[in-house]
């Protein structure tokens, strides 16, 4: 490329025509890159320490509930997160795309004594793993891949977690995408720096594409010596609030909560990211009806946030590996304290729009040893949000005892007049 190059350039670019990101795997710049990651002077491609201790310590606190996990950091970098959480007691593998960086991650790892598996590997094409409980991918990284590869790559992460665990990202705001492609252009002489160890000139400048709500910047590195031109480009997706909802929800993942930053508060270190915890949905809830006579068990969930209460039949999903009936074994046993033994399948139907199923299958139960009390919900994640208040029975006959919370229920009021139904309780 030359200057005339520079000069007939087609401007604006298209969001990705000119390249996915700047070279990250070339291994000159990745080792320069590695300089501007371990740097304290400012926070421009890493975090300063003390601002990844205090999110560390809210991952490992909030999002982890301080349990022992298995962790999957996309876009790892040089390992300081990865190295902060494996110190708490956590299984950690970090992938990225920088050679330079995860040498580094290696032999700080092995210096420390810490057995952190790190993978050099594009984030597109590279194999995740599964059964992780927790998968993250911060600094705004997200934002870099096209809608496609932002698919793929969602569509990957739910497939490595466990049932029910949570995807954290660290994605950029809408108005922060937006303010990349409204900078002015600009240009600078060094000695050495990011794009070149030697003397050149470095010029910027930047596009915003409403169409697609992307923004795209262009650099320009002519070598001092040579007067060689080289041109990189980075584009970056813009979100909304409701837009990475919808990409989230359509990749298969619920319980959607943002944060204004990776500690939970507004940071002015971090005021154009914001985190995004979503966890995997379960497609199917498996769940028990104790039948007795004409009196069915249910239990009382109590949110913590707002006091308020349902009533529902007690189940869950399946862990990796359970059957259908050890699952509503289980789910009896940790929510009622009660052994049962699964008869038969009574109902499989389709959960109303929006709840956090999308299928609930119904099964006969009886009970063979326990006392009936209201059971402690065992995954961290559930039980920051709601506590079993209360186990009791209901007259599958009168709707009228049922109370106006359970007859206004969406979800639990046409299951139990499902059940009225399979035993003859509905007046025909």
């Amino acid at each position: 490329m030359n200057l005339l190059d520079l000069i007939q350039r087609t401007n604006p670019p298209k969001p990705w025509e000119e390249g996915d990101n700047i070279p990250w795997n070339e291994p000159e710049f990745s080792q320069r890159m590695l300089s501007e990651h371990l740097s304290q002077a400012h926070d421009a491609a890493s975090r300063r320490v003390e601002i990844i201790d205090r999110q560390v310590n809210w991952i490992h606190q909030v999002v982890l509930g301080g349990k022992p996990s298995k962790i999957l950091d996309l876009g790892c970098g040089p390992g300081l997160y990865t190295r902060r959480l494996a110190q708490l007691g956590h299984t950690c593998t970090g992938i990225d795309f920088s050679p330079a960086s995860i040498r580094y991650a290696r032999e700080t790892a092995s210096q420390n004594g810490l057995n952190i598996n790190y993978c050099e590997g594009d984030l597109r094409q590279t194999d995740y793993g599964e059964g992780f409980d927790l998968v993250m991918l911060i600094f705004g990284e997200f934002n870099v891949f096209c809608m496609q590869d932002a698919n793929l790559i969602l569509a990957k992460a739910w497939g490595a977690l466990k049932p029910t665990r949570n995807l954290l990202l660290e994605a950029h705001t809408f108005a922060a995408v937006q303010g990349i492609g409204t900078e002015p252009g600009s240009w600078s002489a060094a000695h050495s720096g990011l794009f070149s160890a030697r003397p050149h000139l470095l010029l910027e400048e930047s596009f915003w594409d409403d169409t697609q709500q992307a923004s795209t910047r262009r650099y320009f590195v002519m070598d001092g010596d040579s007067g060689n031109l080289t041109r990189y480009a980075a584009s970056y997706q813009a979100y909304s609030n409701d837009g990475y909802r919808s990409l989230l929800e359509g990749n298969g993942f619920g319980k959607i909560i943002f944060y204004p930053s990776l500690t939970g508060f507004e940071e002015e270190a971090s005021r154009n990211l914001m985190a995004i915890l979503a966890g995997k949905e379960r497609k199917i809830r498996y769940q028990g009806a104790v039948v007795q006579g004409s009196r069915v068990l249910l239990i009382q969930h109590r949110e913590h946030a707002s006091g308020s209460s349902y009533w529902l039949l007690p189940g869950g999903g399946r862990e990796e590996g359970e059957s259908e009936e050890a699952c509503v074994v289980r789910e009896l046993s940790e929510e009622t304290g009660l052994q049962v033994k699964v008869e038969q399948l009574l109902c499989d139907e389709p959960e109303p729009q929006g709840g956090y199923y999308q299928r609930h299958r119904t099964f006969l139960c009886t009970i063979l040893s326990g006392t009936l009390q209201p059971g402690v919900e065992p995954e961290a994640d559930a039980a920051a949000r709601y506590s079993i208040a209360e186990a009791a029975w209901f007259d599958l006959r009168d709707e009228n005892s049922w109370g106006e919370g359970i007859r206004s229920d969406r979800f639990t009021y046409p299951q139990l007049k499902q059940l009225k139904k399979v035993f003859g309780f509905e007046p025909g």
